[in-house]
């Protein structure tokens, strides 16, 4: 798997951008690094909770922490859309800035945030699995103590989406009692937990890779304007360099002119004077 981090670091450092507040590529900068961090708060209340529920006996309690849960993902996945939203908008502000040096830093800010984001989603989406296994092996051992001879084969199969359903609907035949009544509800608020969660981890796994491949886009993209901005400048410098050439040369005609014409004068009064003294001379 790529290191994302290792490459932040080999971005290089850059300092606070001179432009105005009203600019739109930091406005939509710092709206990002809002939303990152929103993220991340969100992230850690999330996790939190399902620390706390993973402790959790009573079913009522079960139930409200696992929907707490559901809402910290689902703005979870709110504020995931709107940054990556964002990060494309940020490139599209890049696009039309067409200073070099700038560009190159707005680059390298652009980078950054898209690195910092990729990461914390990484970090979430590995926090998520370590939550589904915990959640697994916490139903099985609750499902144990209604069906302490349960097989391997059939405690896999309790926490597979379909399958599990079914296996809990069997264990309510197999099984009698009000103390193993409430271990199956807990259980079918838990696999419902689990399937949530597994969910969300494809959900987070396409982001992931979506903002990967941005990044590793990037590098082209950086390139690329680097070659557009240094065409303009080249367009420039042969500009200049050709007006300076045509001026160069309108001096010089216009000297060689102006040589001609006081050449031809000269010729003029000599031959004036010339004629003036052999008339005079002749009388």
């Amino acid at each position: 798997m790529i290191n994302y981090t290792s490459r932040l670091q080999q971005t290089p450092t850059t300092g606070e951008d001179p432009q105005p507040k009203n600019d739109p590529f930091l406005a939509q900068l710092s709206q990002i690094k809002a939303n990152i961090s929103s993220f991340k708060q969100l992230f850690d209340s999330l996790d939190k909770m399902q620390n706390k529920t993973l402790q959790l006996t009573d079913q009522a309690q079960i139930a409200s922490s696992n929907a707490l849960c559901e809402r910290y993902r689902s703005e979870l996945n709110d504020k995931s859309a709107e940054i990556k939203a964002a990060i494309q908008r940020l490139k599209e502000c890049i696009a039309k800035d067409g200073d070099r040096a700038q560009a190159k830093q707005r680059q390298a800010q652009y980078r950054d945030v898209s690195v910092k984001f990729c990461d914390l989603l990484k970090e979430y989406q590995e926090n998520e699995i370590n939550y589904s296994r915990d959640k697994k092996l916490q139903i099985k051992r609750q499902y144990q103590t209604i069906r302490p001879n349960a097989t391997e084969h059939e405690l896999s199969l309790l926490t597979e989406a379909e399958e599990g359903p079914m296996l809990l609907q069997q264990a309510t035949q197999l099984v009698s009692g009000k103390q193993a009544e409430q271990v199956i509800n807990r259980l079918e608020e838990q696999q419902q937990d689990l399937f949530k969660i597994e969910q969300q981890i494809d959900t987070i796994a396409s982001l992931f890779q979506e903002m990967a491949a941005v990044i590793e886009q990037q590098g082209e993209g950086i390139e690329q304007l680097a070659v557009n901005i240094d065409k303009v400048e080249t367009d420039v410098e042969k500009a200049n360099v050709e007006l300076g050439e045509a001026v160069k040369y309108q001096k010089a005609a216009r000297r060689k002119k102006l040589t001609f014409i006081f050449i031809v004068t000269m010729v003029v009064i000599i031959i004036v004077v010339v004629v003036l003294i052999v008339v005079l001379g002749g009388r």
